[in-house]
């Protein structure tokens, strides 16, 4: 990859009904191999929580990896408050993804409640973010269209 510089966001889950859900929004530097970004997991499932750190870490590209096979190992540590803090990391994941960022498979374990939670699942791509509050660009272009005609 020779971008520099680009935004994912991934989903991992093992698709059970009730499992905790991780979203990783990350920013990845090609030039260094470097990636920074947020974690959160939700478990909607009563009791339900609610994990939220900032993370950064490392991947490098398995060369000789069969084309269709999974060929970036990425590993992410993460803490409430960033790196350069005093605060015990709080959460780890190791994964194996595609070359597109798009797929893959990662295991991973966070801090909560006073215990560590184990994790493994798929990952996938996660849908974009789009504010539930404010009107998306087909419907104010509409909204717009409408009071042109009504003028």
């Amino acid at each position: 990859m020779s971008f520099g510089l680009f935004h994912t966001r991934l989903n991992v889950s093992n698709g059970l009904l009730g499992a905790p859900i991780l979203t990783l929004d990350l920013l990845v530097n090609t030039v260094q191999k470097k990636v920074t970004g947020r974690a959160s997991i939700i478990r909607a499932t009563h009791p339900v929580q609610v994990f939220q750190a900032k993370v950064w870490g490392g991947y490098s590209e398995l060369p000789f990896a069969p084309a269709g096979s999974p060929s970036i190992v990425l590993h992410l540590d993460g803490s409430p408050s960033g790196p350069l803090s005093q605060i015990a990391q709080t959460f780890h994941l190791q994964g194996l993804l595609d070359q597109g960022w798009n797929a893959g498979t990662a295991s991973y374990r966070y801090f909560i409640n006073g215990h560590w939670v184990d994790q493994h699942g798929r990952v996938r791509k996660a849908p974009d973010i789009t504010h539930q509050d404010q009107p998306q660009p087909a419907e104010r272009l509409k909204a717009a269209i409408r009071h042109l005609e009504s003028v």
